[in-house]
Formats: C-alpha cells, structure tokens, sequence
C-alpha cells in the first residue's frame, strides 16, 4: 500500500528487513524498500515478525517495552496497541502499529480464509428456565491467552466486535453447526480485563458469558445429561488477524 510520506515508507521497509529506503510513485506517494522488485520479495518472506525502526524502538523501550531480537509478532503488536491506549500517550508507535496491520492485511488479502471453531465448557443447566449458561468464547485464562485444543484463540477486541455483530444480526444457536436454528441466544455478557475492573469484577477468566434457550426440550435434555458439554463457536480467519465470528 502506498504512503504519504517517505518516513511511514522507510519505517515499513525496516519492518520487512529491507536495506533502509523508499521508492517514489508517479503520484507522489511513496512504497517501502529502494525498488517495487525488493519491496515484493519482502512481502512474501515476512509473515510473523516485524522490527520497528530506530525511533520507535525508543519509544517502546521508554515505554518499557521488551523487544525480542527476531521482532515483535502481530500478537505482541496488537497487545502494545492496546496498552498505549489506554496509557493515553500520544505516541508514534500507534501510527507504525496501525501501517503495520494495514500492510499485512494488504499481504494476506488473496490469501484462503480459514474455518475455525473454537470449544468451551458449560457452567450450568437451569431446567426450570429452560437455559444453558457457559462461555461462548474464553478469551484469557488466569491472565494468559487462552487456546482452545485445536490450537484457536479468539482475542478480547476480537470477541466485542463479534459478539456485538452477533447479539444485534443473529443470535441464532444450531445444532452441532449445522440446520435451522434450535434455540436463540437470551443474553450475553462481554467480559474483558477492562470491562471486569470497570465494574469491580474478580475473575480469573475473561471472554464471552451467555445463556442459551433451546427451543427443543430434546436439546436442553442433552445438556442436562451430559451428552452436550459445552458450546462450540464457529467462524473464518484471515490469517494473522482477529477471527471473526460467524454462528453460535
């Protein structure tokens, strides 16, 4: 993607590893690296680590920020994103963080979207309601970020934007995924570490909390026996990228 400046242009091209450089485009924009040659072959050799250039690397030491020595991956840039937020520093790493993310979303646009589905446990069967209470989606465990056993992990951000889209368009629970919808979604509690503080909440967990109404007594039946364990999240990723929630 083009820039405005020369700065943005070289900051990026440190990113990728290339010789410090830009070239300029017939509109006046600029793109990394000396030539579009280099800048391509840059592209397809980075896909997990990124280095900041000199001057935000002052910047995220000042803000006591480890820099590991193969570069900081889009996880470790995403978590440096959100704690400068809410430091309230004005600061240029954000800007580098946000062209970071729009170079590699540039990178990855013809790339397969992935499916994924991620599992968690119910808490609690209350019959009497007819709803089954759990987490949808587990966020971070005991401060750490949670992976599920096929290996997903859905972010904090991630999961408010999902579960907003979700709870506002859908709401729709299936059965194993698949059919017509078997039950709806009656409520949802987002709880991320900022939301937990917010109202004075102690949890060791964070994520999405809700309660599910099956339409079909036959449903609620295999929840309370324990046939149905837990809940399971389905979606498509971009690779590198938040995933993105799709159905319940």
């Amino acid at each position: 993607m083009p820039f405005e400046t020369r700065e943005q242009a070289i900051a990026i091209a440190v990113s990728l590893g290339c010789p410090v450089g830009a070239h300029k485009l017939d509109d006046g924009s600029w793109m990394p690296c000396r030539t579009q040659k280099a800048y391509s072959e840059a592209k397809k050799k980075t896909r997990k680590f990124f280095k900041p250039p000199m001057n935000i690397t002052k910047e995220l030491r000042e803000l006591e920020f480890e820099i590991p020595k193969e570069g900081l991956s889009l996880g470790q840039l995403e978590v440096i994103e959100e704690a400068v937020h809410k430091s309230g520093k004005i600061t240029k790493t954000i800007g580098w963080i946000n062209d970071i993310f729009e170079e590699f979303s540039d990178m990855q646009k013809n790339e397969e979207h992935e499916n994924f589905t991620v599992s968690t446990e119910i808490c609690k069967v209350d019959e009497s309601l007819g709803l089954v209470l759990g987490w949808a989606i587990v966020c971070k465990k005991d401060g750490q970020r949670y992976f599920d056993l096929q290996g997903d992990h859905i972010t904090e951000n991630a999961m408010l934007e999902a579960a907003t889209d979700f709870m506002l368009n859908s709401r729709m629970a299936k059965d194993m995924h698949s059919g017509d919808g078997v039950g709806s979604i009656a409520f949802a509690f987002p709880l991320t570490d900022e939301v937990a503080k917010s109202f004075g909440i102690e949890a060791n967990t964070t994520g999405l909390m809700i309660a599910m109404k099956p339409d079909d007594p036959d449903i609620l039946g295999k929840f309370a026996s324990g046939e149905y364990t837990g809940f399971s999240i389905g979606g498509r990723r971009v690779p590198g990228f938040d995933e993105e929630i799709n159905d319940e």
